[in-house]
């Protein structure tokens, strides 16, 4: 493959050039006012600040032979930070995306005796991680960094980064990038936040006192609205490269670590066979092909769109391998069955939406697969040991794809219909000393399986689950308990336990005061901001049911019951239905939380907060009892 087109598909960090202009600061010449800052004017709460940040692509020669390249432009980038506070050291442990031929020198700066005092940072701080094939995280620890130090960091690289933040989780004083057309490399930039920049020209864009970003409960990703600017290669030469999803799916099939991994998939000749001599419906041979590669190769936690070797052989001999690795093995294994599959690429939501109308080779970081049975679809995913084939990993619920192995690529939607459901049923009896006495059996669906799952296997024994489950859980005892189905992924996550429960009932003079929903009351809002600046995404739809049956001692008689109610946001958005009835001694109470949508605007932030205040409210009326 042609050493550029090589490097960039690895490169998923591409952009920017510079026009002549002068960088606005000068490596390693700190000024004594920088040095004296004891705290940013703009907002005194940062713990750092970010007084610099300059990049530039500068050509180097005007010929280019884009078959026999000798990379004729550098990207250099220049930044300086203040540290304000111990909470900003992290600014001085840093991570970010660069090649194998990136250099870097820092020096730290500070203020002694009223002297200013510079150590270089050494070459045995600086780490580089490659995370596949000509793609590297360099990490780097700054030397002598203490509250007032000020760190100035210079890259160079043949390749510019992909994507430029004006804005981050501290403030940035002063924000340039430039981008130009080359003879060599022809550039697209898309534009993304909801702060203003102070210059946005076609080549040059400038922020200046850009605010930290600050981030929202159940955001789906701050990707999707810190200030930035993302810039894409229309062409490298004579190559195209993102200028439509039809050149970037011709790009990937024809890849190295992707498309042409595709070849020679006879090491699954055996698992075919298997499958084939167990027949059954299409769809039950899908699932066999999906559980088959899952419970084979293992998946190593990392996240990627290009596989991790040339060949697939590899990481099914060594039985382990990255997500793409495992998802084009699944691929290849479904097409052998014959059935119809395709390649989904995406971007995950930690890294930010995929545009629908703003084709992108570096945005995407992820790939899946698409089978069609008949009419019906099926996204697969087979990298994590507790997912069932019929659900997609929350990190891929990221709204759009992209197919990839056809000669016209299609949107893809990525979302799900299954829920994270939860059911809490309390059978109890009131004793002695208002101490409640019964069964607790908890059952998980879906989503809420899978995550329940995940999460127990992460505790070495059942003890030590138990132990931290009624860590919050004031007056929970467990004498006895159960857990169903923790390795029937295909079945509800039971819990049955056999408890007591004491704390629970205020005796207040002659009267006793019962919370019905226990330990699932919903008490906090997690939206606590008076208004809303960013989205609210949730991934999948929530229903939480809890249902409470409760035999009351003969000698009281119930005085006040919670109403019955039904609180509904507009088109079904989200709801709460909350049940009381009395049936002799015994008191029934069920409550079923939704929420049935996955995105709330920021226009019905208020409706969707009013709307968790009256649950919280629901939630905390007492059933009131009085002695007879």
């Amino acid at each position: 493959m042609n050493k550029v087109i090589l490097i960039l598909s690895f490169l998923v960090l591409l952009n920017s050039v510079l026009s002549g202009q002068k960088a606005p600061v000068k490596f390693g010449d700190v000024s004594m006012e920088e040095l004296q800052m004891k705290s940013y004017p703009a907002d005194t709460s940062a713990s750092a600040v970010i007084l610099c940040d300059y990049g530039a692509f500068t050509s180097i020669q005007q010929q280019y032979d884009a078959f026999n390249p000798t990379y004729p432009f550098q990207f250099i980038r220049i930044r300086r930070i203040k540290i304000l506070k111990k909470e900003g050291y992290i600014w001085a442990n840093s991570s970010y995306p660069c090649n194998s031929n990136t250099q870097i020198k820092g020096i730290t700066s500070n203020l002694e005796n009223g002297k200013i005092v510079r150590e270089n940072l050494k070459k045995e701080s600086i780490f580089k991680d490659r995370v596949i094939e000509d793609r590297y995280v360099m990490r780097i620890a700054m030397p002598d960094v203490r509250v007032g130090s000020v760190i100035d960091l210079q890259f160079n690289s043949p390749f510019p980064i992909s994507v430029w933040k004006f804005q981050e989780d501290i403030p940035v004083k002063y924000s340039e990038l430039v981008l130009e057309d080359t003879p060599a490399v022809r550039l697209k930039s898309n534009f993304f936040g909801y702060e203003p920049l102070s210059i946005s020209t076609p080549n040059r864009w400038v922020a200046r006192e850009m605010p930290s970003f600050k981030e929202e409960p159940l955001m789906s990703s701050k990707e999707n609205y810190v200030t930035k600017l993302e810039v894409d290669f229309l062409d490298i030469g004579v190559r195209s490269i993102s200028r439509t999803w039809e050149s970037i799916s011709s790009f990937l099939m024809n890849h190295d670590y992707f498309g042409k991994t595709l070849v020679g998939p006879g090491y699954l000749n055996g698992i075919v066979k298997t499958i084939e001599d167990l027949g059954g419906t299409r769809e039950e041979m899908m699932k066999q092909a999906f559980e088959a590669i899952k419970s084979t190769v293992k998946w190593n936690d990392q996240e990627s769109l290009f596989t991790s070797d040339q060949t697939l052989g590899f990481p099914f001999k060594m039985k382990i391998g990255n997500s793409a690795d495992i998802n084009l093995i699944l691929f290849q294994l479904l097409k052998k069955l014959g059935f119809d599959v395709y390649l989904v690429a995406l971007s995950t939501r930690d890294n930010g939406f995929l545009s629908t109308d703003s084709p992108s080779l570096y945005k995407l970081n992820y790939v899946i697969v698409l089978a069609k049975i008949d009419e019906k679809s099926f996204l697969l995913d087979a990298t994590e040991t507790y997912m069932p084939y019929y659900l997609v990993p929350f990190r891929c619920l990221n709204y759009t794809g992209r197919t990839i192995n056809v000669k016209v690529s299609e949107p893809v939607n990525i979302n799900t219909t299954f829920k994270g459901k939860e059911f809490a049923t309390y059978n109890l009896k009131m004793g002695l000393a208002s101490r409640l006495q019964g069964s607790m059996i908890l059952k998980k669906v879906d989503y809420a399986a899978l995550d329940f799952r995940k999460k127990y296997r992460t505790f070495n024994s059942s003890v030590e689950y138990l132990e931290d489950y009624k860590k919050d859980k004031q007056g929970l005892q467990i004498i006895e308990s159960t857990q169903y189905n923790l390795d029937s992924i295909y079945l509800p996550v039971i819990e049955d336990y056999k408890v007591t429960i004491d704390n629970q009932v205020n005796e207040i003079g002659n009267e006793v005061y019962v919370l019905p929903m226990f330990y699932h009351q919903q008490i906090e809002n997690p939206f606590k901001l008076d208004s809303r600046k960013y989205p609210i995404d949730y991934g999948f739809n929530i229903e939480k049911t809890v249902t409470s049956s409760i035999e009351i001692p003969g000698k009281y008689e119930v005085s006040e019951l919670p109403a019955t109610v039904k609180l509904k946001l507009p088109e079904d958005a989200a709801s709460l239905t909350y049940i009381v009835s009395q049936s002799g001694n015994i008191i029934n109470v069920k409550s079923i939380f939704s929420i049935n949508k996955i995105m709330f605007l920021p226009s019905e932030y208020n409706s969707l907060r009013e709307f968790y205040d009256q649950v919280i409210k629901k939630h905390s009326e007492p059933i009131i009892l009085k002695r007879k």
